[in-house]
């Protein structure tokens, strides 16, 4: 099954595949380069141009910005891998519960469903986001109410 899944992929889907490879191993492999700790300030190289030191320079806090674009790609797989499986979790389980419950809840689920499906997603993210600006979790709430409904 999986051999024939890969010998029908085209090129486009094999660069995409291999981008992401490539962002996970550097996000990961960072940190053994000596690119480990994106927030230490060194005042003293702020906006330090690229060096062997620094391959990407640094920002106005002298932070290494390849530690912290390291970071954000670590950040980020996390979040979508930890949504992603909330949201399948949350959407195959109100679908189980809605085929095999009464229809009075099936109506009251598929009307929540309906509801969440008729906004726009980055908008409902923005706003469950806004709440609490900068917080994780609100971000990961914001996203994981989003996508539920497409496993529902």
């Amino acid at each position: 099954m999986l051999k024939n899944r890969l010998k029908q992929m085209s090129p486009g889907q094999w660069t995409g595949a291999a981008i992401l490879i490539l962002l996970l191993l550097s996000a990961w492999m960072a940190p053994l380069f000596g690119h480990g700790q994106p927030n230490l300030q060194h005042l003293q190289h702020s906006f330090a141009p690229a060096s062997a030191q620094l391959p990407l320079g640094s920002d106005q806090f002298g932070r290494d910005m390849v530690a912290r674009l390291a970071a954000a790609v670590r950040l980020s797989f996390g979040l979508s891998l930890l949504c992603v499986a909330s949201s399948a979790f949350l959407g195959i389980s109100l679908g189980v519960m809605a085929a095999w419950s009464s229809q009075r809840i099936d109506a009251v689920i598929n009307f929540v469903a309906n509801t969440v499906m008729s906004l726009p997603g980055l908008v409902l993210v923005l706003l469950v986001a806004g709440l609490a600006p900068g917080s994780f979790t609100m971000l990961y709430l914001g996203i994981s109410l989003t996508l539920w409904v497409e496993y529902f």
